[in-house]
């Protein structure tokens, strides 16, 4: 048992800077979804909100490589308005939780306090929590009323793959590991779509700040 504690003690320093967590935060560059197609009775505008928080955990390796998990939160959505003398109008907002979990290969340049990095490495993208609300009104025979869901008809896929790509620096204060990230994902599948062409940005470029301890 002495020899076990003594085994404990002694690796924990090595450990702790083998391995770092800490949090993530910054803005959305781009929007989460391109202009559908549009005419003169449909109008379409993106809700996502322009944040992003999460987690992150990184395994430092020899010769300054690293492998990062980071777990990213936004909150994403859209709004449709439809109307016609003919017909009606019609009203219809999504909003929805995006879950990334990026999966990054890292290295560091050596440049004195301040180190260089680029990463890259596969992505998944999750949706969860969707709530979809709509109202509607027709001239013939007339009629209205409103319906809330909490799953949408425009949903086409709730996981996509993605692969991501970025450059940042790191600078430690303290104990501190500050690094701030640009990064782009380009994303295989969409996740929502109206008709065609599908209204998902597969393009996704995000500015991020790191901090881990």
């Amino acid at each position: 048992m002495k020899y076990l504690v003594f085994i404990v003690l002694t690796a924990a320093p090595s450990l702790a800077q083998m391995v770092s967590a800490g949090v993530k935060a910054g803005v959305p560059l781009g929007d989460a979804f391109t202009s559908a197609a549009t005419y003169d009775a449909y109008d379409f505008k993106s809700d996502a909100r322009r944040y992003l928080a999460g987690g992150t955990v990184e395994v430092h390796l020899p010769l300054r490589f690293s492998i990062e998990l980071d777990a990213i939160y936004k909150k994403t959505g859209f709004s449709t308005y439809f109307q016609s003398t003919d017909i009606g109008r019609f009203s219809d907002r999504v909003a929805a939780n995006q879950w990334e979990f990026p999966l990054l290969a890292k290295y560091e340049i050596p440049a004195g306090k301040m180190r260089p990095f680029i990463d890259a490495g596969p992505v998944l993208r999750h949706i969860s929590g969707i709530a979809d609300s709509s109202t509607y009104l027709t001239y013939f025979p007339p009629s209205s009323g409103s319906t809330n869901l909490n799953n949408s008809p425009d949903l086409r896929h709730r996981n996509s793959p993605g692969l991501a790509v970025g450059v940042g620096v790191t600078l430690k204060v303290l104990h501190i590991r500050i690094s701030p990230e640009i990064r782009y994902t380009r994303w295989g599948t969409d996740t929502f779509q109206i008709g065609q062409p599908p209204i998902s940005n597969p393009n996704q470029e995000d500015l991020m700040v790191g901090f881990a301890f």
